[in-house]
């Protein structure tokens, strides 16, 4: 399952959405408040949406069109 890390004036998480829904991939979305940001600032996160993946392993920030098209190929 991917989890979904946005805020709510995010251009960019909306994109994010946009194409998982495009693309039928189920996710949770989380609307980050400030323990989340802190928690994604300490793991080196510097951009909304944060997408996570397989417990951190496979996880990314940003709106990432190669990451989200390598979700269709899984």
């Amino acid at each position: 399952m991917i989890t979904l890390f946005t805020t709510d004036r995010c251009p960019k998480c909306k994109l994010t959405k946009r194409k998982l829904d495009d693309m039928q991939v189920e996710y949770i979305e989380i609307l980050a408040n400030e323990l989340d940001r802190e928690m994604l600032k300490d793991k080196g996160f510097m951009e909304f949406p944060v997408v996570v993946m397989n417990d951190w392993e496979d996880s990314w920030s940003g709106y990432r069109v190669d990451k989200l098209n390598e979700l269709k190929e899984r």
